[in-house]
Parts: structure tokens; sequence; C-alpha cells
């Protein structure tokens, strides 16, 4: 489906548009300012449309986390974020034993075989590899000291992007 979305404040990493156009196609945005053939004209009224935005840091919402390790949570979490304007976020582990680490991983990669929220472009490991001393709110029963075999048994389920420690 084509879409022209017109009269809109246009905002994006370096430049401002007040009065502009912009055309999607299925759900992705094709051109700015386009002279094309469409299906819908929605006028904005001089509303702001911007970008998705992307979360690196998520741990979950509207009763659901993450960690849950369920394709059900992460859905349930992809939904509420796409309606907050992000459409696309790393699921964000806590410090928990290898095989919730396993679940929440094989829960993402489920929900991605079927998406219907925002995109979740892979994992951030918040742990387990903190200091004691620097573990914050994360369970100490659980940490561990850096283990690049475990991130990668871990990637291979789905892509971790990003590791605090």
């Amino acid at each position: 489906m084509k879409q022209l979305f017109t009269h809109a404040r246009l905002v994006s990493p370096g430049w401002t548009v007040e009065d502009g156009t912009l055309a999607v196609e299925n759900g992705r945005i094709t051109a700015p300012f386009p002279e094309a053939e469409t299906d819908e004209v929605i006028d904005l009224g001089g509303a702001l449309l911007l970008p998705g935005f992307f979360d690196v840091h998520f741990h979950g919402c509207a009763g659901s986390d993450f960690s849950d390790g369920t394709a059900e949570a992460v859905r349930t979490i992809a939904r509420k974020k796409l309606k907050q304007g992000v459409t696309t976020f790393l699921g964000t582990t806590l410090t928990l034993p290898e095989n919730e680490l396993v679940a929440a991983l094989e829960a993402g990669r489920d929900y991605m075989r079927t998406p219907d929220g925002a995109e979740l472009a892979g994992i951030h490991l918040e742990g387990p590899f903190f200091a004691p001393k620097s573990a914050g709110a994360q369970n100490p029963a659980h940490l561990r000291k850096p283990d690049i075999e475990l991130v990668d048994r871990l990637n291979a389920i789905f892509p971790v992007r990003k590791v605090s420690y």
C-alpha cells in the first residue's frame, strides 16, 4: 500500500521541513517530497512526522519483561514500543543464570519469526559479567567472570549486539 503524508512538519537528524510531504510504501519511507501515485493521502495538518526511534536498553513494559523468556512477553513489549514511536529495540536481559538467558534469547528469536510490533534487532546482555562492586541492582548470585564462550553460545541463538560489564 502506498501512502502520501502531506502538510507534515518533517524532522530528521540535520534538517526540518515545516510543510513537507513524505511517501510511505508497505510501512517504509520511500521518498521525501514525492510526486508519486498513491493509494491514500493523509493530511497531517502540521503535525510532527519523524523517523522511528531505536531503543538500545529496554527491559520491559505493559507487565512484561524481556527476561520473562517467552515470545508472548516479547510480543507485548514490541507492540507497546511501536505505539510509543520505537520501531526497533534491543531486548535487555538481567544478570541471570545461563538457562534463563537462553530462554530470553530463544523468545527473541521466536518473536522475530512472526513479528507484529517493533523490530527486535538483537540482545543487550546487561551482565552477568559485572564486578561485584559494580553490580548495582543486578543479582550478585548470578555474577560471573567475562566468558566469550557464553556470549558465543547465546549469539548462536539470537544476535547479541551489546554487552554491559
